[in-house]
């Protein structure tokens, strides 16, 4: 062999170990690329399961970095300014036996009878109106206000009833969204706050019905849609629009208990009782805004330069806060298209200013429910966060709450049974009470009737005789898989769920 054929060999050598050296650095390249990509998704999504139990068990979807697009609000920033303007205000009424109509008072009154120049905007005395509308100069330079003021009425009926130890306001948000997964895509602060404020999350929690009504009903009625026409006359067969006023509507427990009440309900149009049903004749609660917002919404979802979103965050603040120290229950339903930054920080100025040391938050989710789709799509959020000193004064209560979060499956049902127990703690969620209540449940297995509704891959349970309470140590997988009570009526057949 010449020398050329030697260094044509060396050279060749050299250039397969120079190959080889490329593809095995660039396996490792993709090796590495890889390993760092799996770790940030494993960060991305702590929990391997939406939903992980005995009977069922979820997969979780990777929550995208970007929220879906949503349709977003914007206000028109431009200030009307009533200085130099001789301005009055007219007060806002609802209109009984109409709850989509509002009415003006007749007068357009001074502004001096409601400012006091020391201190500024005073609520003075009991005949302070609750909302207004205010006219500076011209038809074009209006502005509207919300107050909560005290009611002598709403005072005396409160007072009358003795307030019980260790009892707590309840602060109820319900989102207009149809999952615990698109909660954490489209409300991504509002979701990391009540982590931050180690709010308890039912992951069991499922839906009894494919839209909002049918879910809210039994959350706040205790009962099924098809079961109102027997309970509260609902729908009733005069000519009118049926009314929703002699329902057993969650806050007349509370009220009968000694709570100031409220429920808002945004957008007017959209109201959860009103946009196909017939609302109320008479103001529901005690704080009702409706009629605010019937006279001061604008085309596109503003008053004046905020959201109704942010209006209605900034009257349910100035509620719990002049109620901080006082018993009450404010349920408050939000637009898919709230801003979630706004929801987020009314929760954590109110958590800042300490003004919800004796309150039970709970946020919600219940929306329309897709035909098809993945399965953690039908899994609505329910989150749930206590005051500090709950735990201890009802261990039991809480332990059984922790481990039906996590392995049990719940309804609007049950959540109805553990709001009206946070009316009165200190009787319906002592021990005893809750092993009394134990037995009782499990006697019942033999008058329950089951009705299984099949969506997809879904299976929805609901009882026609009554519901299981989160507090307690009994689930409805016992009823599915596992231990069976004995003499359990047989279950029907599974039918399509149609309309």
């Amino acid at each position: 062999m010449d020398k050329c054929d030697m260094l044509r060999g060396q050279r060749k050598t050299r250039l397969l170990l120079l190959l080889g050296l490329l593809i095995a650095l660039s396996f490792l390249r993709y090796a590495l690329h890889r390993a760092v990509h799996q770790a940030r998704a494993q960060k991305s999504t702590p929990d391997k399961f939406a939903l992980d139990s005995k009977g069922c068990r979820i997969l979780s979807r990777k929550i995208e970095e970007k929220a879906t697009n949503r349709t977003r609000i914007i206000c028109s920033q431009e200030q009307k300014f009533a200085n130099g303007h001789k301005c009055c205000y007219t007060n806002i009424f609802g209109v009984f036996g109409d709850d989509n109509s509002f009415r003006l008072g007749d007068a357009c009154r001074p502004m001096e009878e409601l400012l006091v120049p020391e201190s500024g905007m005073q609520l003075r005395g009991n005949d302070v109106p609750e909302f207004i509308r205010v006219s500076c100069g011209s038809d074009e330079n209006v502005h509207f206000r919300p107050f909560v003021p005290f009611k002598d009425q709403v005072e005396d009926r409160c007072n009358k009833l003795p307030k019980r130890p260790h009892q707590v306001s309840v602060l109820l948000f319900i989102i207009d969204s149809n999952s615990r997964w698109r909660a954490e895509q489209e409300f991504p602060s509002t979701m990391e706050t009540l982590r931050r404020m180690s709010a308890v999350n039912l992951k069991g929690q499922s839906p009894v019905g494919n839209d909002a009504f049918a879910n809210l009903v039994p959350l706040l009625m205790g009962q099924a849609v098809d079961e109102l026409d027997d309970v509260c006359g609902w729908p009733s067969p005069r000519p009118e629009r049926p009314k929703f006023d002699q329902c057993p509507h969650l806050w007349r427990s509370f009220a009968e208990q000694g709570f100031r009440t409220l429920f808002a309900d945004l957008p007017t149009r959209a109201a959860i009782f009103n946009s196909q049903e017939g609302g109320f004749a008479s103001p529901p609660t005690d704080y009702y805004p409706r009629p605010f917002f019937l006279a001061a919404e604008g085309p596109s979802g503003c008053v004046g330069r905020r959201t109704e979103t942010s209006v209605l965050l900034r009257y349910v603040q100035t509620f719990v806060r002049r109620f901080a120290s006082s018993r009450y229950l404010a349920v408050v339903r939000v637009a898919r298209s709230a801003p979630d930054q706004a929801l987020s920080e009314a929760l954590k100025t109110l958590r800042r200013r300490k003004q919800l040391e004796n309150t039970v938050l709970v946020v919600l989710t219940a929306g329309e429910i897709p035909p098809k789709g993945a399965v953690e799509e039908f899994l609505p959020l329910v989150s749930i966060s206590f005051p500090a000193w709950f735990e201890s004064k009802f261990p039991a209560a809480m332990t059984n709450l922790r481990k039906n979060s996590e392995d049990r499956l719940t309804t609007p049902f049950d959540l109805h049974l553990t709001l009206k127990d946070l009316a009165e703690p200190s009787r319906t969620l002592n021990a005893a009470h809750l092993s009394q209540r134990q037995a009782e449940i499990s006697n019942l297995s033999v008058n329950m009737a089951f009705e299984f509704i099949f969506s997809l891959e879904i299976i929805f349970l609901k009882s026609a005789e009554g519901s299981e309470f989160v507090f307690g140590d009994f689930g409805l997988e016992e009823l599915l898989g596992g231990t069976r009570p004995s003499q359990v009526v047989p279950l029907p057949q599974p039918k399509a769920w149609i309309d």
